[in-house]
């Protein structure tokens, strides 16, 4: 039997100060691939904290170019050159919107030559609207999200399951349609009704789309303080999505079983 596709919550968070939540970040670990979806601040003290193998990464997915998504991408590629034991030699795929190859120049011109040559080969992968990453096990769609110009989210499908991140989106059908019937989607709801903004979700505009999505599990996060994931997991339900909706914590875990998904947050006892 194989072990079963396994997704954890890094950051639940959003950019401002909270030593609980931190910024945007989470870790798919499928095996043979194991992906970073967003790299916000505090990723870095995440994946020790939560016993991630983050030495072994396979991908680097980022949605958009924001702070609170890239932050720690510095701080991770130096680690990976000089912190290791022993020398990572795999290649490591980062895959992003249009800008990542003139991102990732601005990033080495800032922090040093541990971004651009992190003594292992760093491959750059720039998706558009409609775009797929195929590998030998999985398949990464990409659409585009409401949000910045070139902003994505991101439709991933491999060993029987699939995968959707809406990374920050604003309401839309096409984005939501993009994403249906997904095993689980974890999605952004960061402000509270009414939301006063167009690039954000909200517990109405996200209970919408799940109507649309009918993921088996909704995991909301990045909520802005001083609203709560659990808070906006519950008001996706009273605004209509009648389907299994949670509030993600750093270091939640969702366990993709043929029976459906698995959740277990931290501090949760072994049953």
């Amino acid at each position: 039997m194989t072990s079963p596709v396994e997704f954890t919550v890094l950051g639940s968070g959003t950019m401002l100060p909270d030593a609980k939540h931190h910024s945007s970040s989470h870790f798919l670990d499928a095996g043979t691939e194991r992906l970073l979806l967003d790299c916000g601040p505090g990723t870095l003290h995440s994946l020790e904290a939560f016993a991630v193998p983050w030495e072994n990464l396979t991908h680097i997915v980022l949605s958009h170019f924001h702070t609170d998504h890239i932050g720690d991408l510095p701080g991770l590629f130096f680690a990976l050159k000089y912190a290791l034991p022993v020398r990572r030699h795999e290649p490591l795929a980062v895959v992003g919107p249009e800008g990542l190859y003139k991102r990732f120049g601005h990033l080495a011109s800032a922090f040093g030559d541990h971004i651009r040559d992190p003594g292992f080969e760093v491959q750059l992968v720039e998706l558009g609207e409609g775009d797929v990453w195929e590998t030998d096990h999985s398949v990464l769609r990409a659409h585009p999200t409401p949000h910045t110009e070139r902003s994505l989210c991101f439709r991933w499908e491999g060993r029987g399951r699939e995968v959707g991140y809406t990374g920050d989106t604003g309401p839309s059908d096409e984005v939501a349609r993009f994403l249906e019937g997904c095993d689980l989607v974890v999605a952004e709801c960061a402000h509270g009704d009414p939301p006063g903004t167009d690039i954000h979700l909200s517990p109405r505009s996200l209970a919408e789309m799940a109507g649309l999505m009918r993921p088996d599990l909704l995991l909301v996060t990045h909520v802005y303080p001083p609203g709560t994931t659990e808070e906006a997991a519950r008001l996706v339900g009273e605004a209509g999505w009648a389907g299994r909706a949670e509030g993600a914590r750093d270091g939640t875990r969702v366990r993709l079983l043929d029976d459906g998904p698995e959740l277990v947050h931290p501090g949760t006892p072994a049953s």
